[in-house]
């Protein structure tokens, strides 16, 4: 009797997997806030662990909650991209977009000059970084803020990234998700790598420009006081 309770009984595993799957989905037919929330509530605490073992593999001394938002933020960019149906359904689609945004913030890292301090060793020890209590209440109110800001942004950009054409949706998908070299995106697109970089280089430009003329359309825009209620009624 208990070998077949034991049979019986779902695997915690595969329930969360099966769950996180189930979120994308529904985020994938609705593109709201509710849905993304509830996504990310659920899958990025166990992304996150697997992105530090990732970090810690790498040696990487960035901070893996960048990476976490990197994630997501791709995850949400293009959702239309992922197919329930793949192998590991979510998590796995949701790891190998954290890998490559791992690879990519690795590279932006090594393009920058390394800038030497005349201060000496001591002016980069770090003090005391904990916070007084009105500081730590203002700080998460500042982080709600700035996540209710990113979501409607995001939905800017969603809707931004549909009216592209579908080359450059696929060229941007590729690259940004995939994580696929010039030689592979220009095979799929049918054009040489130097004419891939400029197609992939445009349609970053038109994307940004589309963002930029809607948020400025909904009249968030640098001092213009706007809220996050006139934004979403907007």
């Amino acid at each position: 009797m208990s070998n077949l309770s034991a049979v019986c009984t779902p695997s915690p595993v595969l329930s969360t997997r099966t769950v996180e799957t189930g979120l994308m989905v529904e985020f994938q037919a609705r593109r709201d806030h509710a849905s993304f929330e509830a996504l990310y509530r659920a899958a990025a605490p166990g992304l996150l662990v697997w992105i530090r073992s990732l970090h810690a593999q790498q040696r990487d001394r960035g901070d893996p909650r960048e990476t976490l938002q990197d994630a997501f933020l791709n995850i949400y960019r293009y959702a239309a991209s992922f197919k329930p149906s793949a192998p590991g359904g979510f998590r796995s689609w949701a790891r190998t977009i954290a890998g490559n945004a791992l690879r990519r913030r690795g590279r932006d890292r090594g393009r920058r000059p390394v800038v030497q301090s005349d201060l000496g060793e001591g002016a980069l020890e770090q003090g005391d970084l904990r916070l007084e209590p009105c500081s730590a209440v203002s700080l998460g109110e500042q982080a709600n803020a700035v996540r209710s800001g990113m979501a409607l942004l995001l939905l800017h950009y969603a809707t931004c990234f549909k009216a592209l054409s579908t080359r450059d949706q696929a060229a941007l998908r590729m690259v940004e998700v995939e994580g696929r070299s010039y030689d592979e995106v220009g095979a799929e697109l049918g054009t040489r790598r130097s004419n891939t970089k400029m197609v992939v280089f445009r349609a970053r430009k038109r994307l940004q420009s589309l963002v930029a003329g809607t948020i400025s359309g909904a009249g968030l825009v640098p001092g213009s006081g706007a809220s996050v209620a006139a934004l979403q009624s907007a």
